[in-house]
């Protein structure tokens, strides 16, 4: 029986069935494409979980486009960022870039824009929805 995520934060406590259904959340969505669903609470576990995930997606490719869904995120909390930053850079030179979708959430807005400056990652956009990242991605390509 699939495991159901409650909303709260997920550490290296978390049982293995709660890590799967963590990066299960992460999924390629096209050519070269990976859509990323946050949890509400992000941990630098999940956001690791996650961010190894879509490299694992993104082995076989020469290129990788990221979709990030943190619509309902809160702001994530220090360990959080940093290891989304060395997620993106462990995803090295493939990565042509991040397309984060925040919602009407500012304070993740906020954050998110803060740590893609800090970490000197110029390939990113805000967008609306999937369907508006894809169709960046598609006008990138």
């Amino acid at each position: 029986m699939p495991v159901t995520l409650e909303r709260r934060a997920y550490g290296p406590d978390a049982t293995a069935e709660e890590n799967d259904a963590i990066r299960a959340r992460v999924t390629a969505i096209g050519d070269r494409t990976v859509l990323y669903e946050e949890l509400p609470i992000m941990t630098a576990h999940s956001a690791g979980l996650c961010l190894e995930r879509a490299r694992e997606l993104a082995e076989p490719w020469d290129a990788l486009w990221l979709i990030v869904d943190v619509r309902d995120v809160i702001r994530p909390d220090a360990p959080s960022r940093h290891a989304i930053r060395n997620g993106l850079r462990a995803l090295g030179p493939k990565l042509r870039g991040v397309y984060l979708i925040p919602g009407e959430n500012v304070a993740v807005r906020m954050a998110l824009t803060f740590l893609f400056r800090f970490i000197g990652f110029s390939h990113w956009r805000v967008v609306g929805s999937v369907d508006e990242a894809l169709a960046a991605r598609d006008d990138a390509a």
